[in-house]
């Protein structure tokens, strides 16, 4: 059974959705949007989904910002039915959905059930295999075909973003803002060349990408089979990252 967690401005909002969940045969909590509150909630009731009920202005966008940072929880946002720069700068943000606020719980169920499939629980082992790739993330190897590959600590952080987001499109401004920060989400070169570099280290063919491949008018993606890994399996480190 997913655990579902609603967080909203509105108290009774978001229990109601929780309820309506709940009734669908999902395990469903719900949870203030005040920044103290929302994350005891998500460390108390350890969701593997938030649902975000977002109200217009920042205020609301600081705290998703937040939220995604420390949970790195696939995120749905439900806002207002007709806001397109508003789905469009949450889905920048790292959200994996936006949806009208007027959304049935029978499609919204069926949102979460297509984020679950696509988006396993990897932290068991931190252990994630994208083709002949393995990646783990707690003690930052990397291995390729078994042999250690070296990485820059922005190579690694970069791979890690997107293995964070495995499966799903991140887009240039969010990849920016989280490897290098607010102030670097106009260099799009620095994200292009740190690409070159994983894609030459990483890739069979680095002009024919099949692991990190881009998403036209999206982003970049990680493609992962999401086979778990023991961290056993994994060869002996030869080299260190960089």
């Amino acid at each position: 059974m997913h655990r579902i967690l609603v967080v909203g401005e509105r108290p009774e909002d978001a229990q109601a959705l929780g309820s309506r969940l709940s009734s669908l045969g999902y395990e469903a909590a719900a949870s203030s949007s005040e920044v103290t509150l929302a994350l005891r909630s998500v460390i108390a009731f350890k969701p593997d989904v938030i649902i975000f009920n977002a109200e217009p202005g920042d205020g609301s966008k600081e705290v998703f910002r937040l939220l995604e940072r420390v949970s790195q929880l696939p995120i749905i946002v439900q806002g207002d039915d007709n806001s397109g720069d508003e789905m469009v700068d949450y889905l920048d943000e790292g959200a994996v959905g936006y949806v009208p606020k007027s959304v049935t719980p029978t499609l919204l169920s069926a949102r979460i059930s297509s984020i679950m499939r696509r988006s396993p629980q990897q932290l068991e082992t931190g252990v994630i295999k994208a083709g002949n790739v393995t990646l783990d993330l707690e003690r930052r190897q990397i291995h390729k075909n078994g042999s250690r590959v070296p990485l820059t600590p922005t190579e690694f952080k970069l791979l890690r973003t997107l293995a964070d987001h495995s499966g799903r499109p991140c887009s240039q401004k969010f990849l920016l803002q989280r490897v290098w920060g607010e102030d670097f989400v106009s260099c799009t070169h620095y994200l292009r060349l740190y690409m070159g570099y994983l894609r030459q280290k990483l890739e069979d063919d680095p002009k024919k990408p099949r692991l990190l491949v881009t998403d036209w008018g999206h982003g970049y993606r990680l493609v992962a089979d999401y086979s778990r890994v023991p961290a056993s399996a994994l060869q002996p480190a030869r080299a260190a990252i960089a």
